[in-house]
């Protein structure tokens, strides 16, 4: 008797199960599935050859493509910011879209236009920090501010919060090696870094090896881009020790760390770590002296 009352429960289950499916559609609980309840949303898909503007080409431009998936957007407000050292500016309009996907191509005479600014004051080091809203059909107004954690991911939402930078091409004709003094370091707490430090050739002219920033025992390897002047750094041991803690390395991060051999300047991008594992992400700019 036992398992029969257990094989018509089972039956009976299985039957709510399909039935269910079957009215999800029709059954007002189901909401998630109406189309105006889908997010304002932006995606965006940068071209890779075109990820940074080149300060010696005024031509060329950042170059990417805005999409709305939920096909809810109404406007698409580009809006940017200016960063050069600690200095930011105000948040400007650049450009606008109302129909996607939208392909944008942003030269430096663009931001300098919006920022009501002369284009030879935008130089290599310089950022520009997009911070852009969406409308949608309904009137609602979206910006990154609205996302939650797990929606601010890269590669999904990051069309509202993206960033590019002014380069110049790494020319060892420049004279970019020498004294280096340290003059912003996101380090704070338990600092590593020492005030000045050495730059000095390395094998090749796309390596530049890094000596006394951490200590004046140890050195590092940057690999530069000639054409970008980018910066990697492969993990590295560039200490005995960070705050006590043995064996203290860096790598560059997920962001992009510049050489910049026309004005002499150095921005990392860093993930530190040391033997027990990794401790955090940090930015470290520099200038030649």
């Amino acid at each position: 008797m036992k398992n029969t009352y257990i094989k018509i429960f089972f039956v009976l289950f299985a039957s709510l199960a399909i039935t269910s499916c079957e009215d999800e559609d029709k059954n007002p609980l189901f909401i998630d599935s109406e189309r105006s309840n889908d997010a304002t949303f932006v995606t965006i898909a940068k071209d890779p050859n075109n990820l940074v503007i080149d300060f010696t080409k005024p031509e060329t431009s950042y170059k990417f493509t805005i999409s709305a998936p939920a096909n809810n957007v109404a406007e698409y407000d580009l809006r940017v910011k200016h960063i050069s050292n600690d200095a930011v500016s105000k948040v400007v309009s650049v450009k606008k879209a109302t129909s996607f996907p939208a392909d944008f191509s942003i030269t430096r005479n663009d931001v300098a236009n919006a920022l009501g600014v002369n284009a030879d004051s935008l130089i290599p080091g310089d950022e520009f920090k997009f911070e852009s809203t969406a409308t949608g059909t309904n009137g609602q107004i979206a910006s990154f501010s609205n996302l939650n954690g797990d929606s601010r991911g890269s590669g999904q939402f990051q069309g509202f919060n993206h960033t590019t930078s002014i380069i110049c091409p790494f020319d060892t004709s420049d004279n970019p090696y020498g004294t280096y003094t340290v003059i912003s370091d996101g380090f704070v707490e338990n600092e590593p870094a020492n005030t000045t430090f050495e730059v000095i050739p390395g094998p090749t002219d796309d390596t530049a090896i890094v000596t006394g920033l951490y200590t004046a025992e140890r050195s590092f390897t940057m690999s530069i881009n000639l054409n970008l002047g980018t910066i990697n750094i492969e993990k590295q041991v560039v200490a005995d020790t960070f705050d006590g803690f043995s064996l203290g390395t860096i790598n560059t991060n997920t962001d992009t760390s510049f050489f910049f051999s026309c004005t002499g300047k150095i921005i990392l991008n860093l993930l530190y770590a040391d033997s027990d594992g990794d401790w955090g992400d940090y930015k470290l700019i520099a200038k030649k002296n």
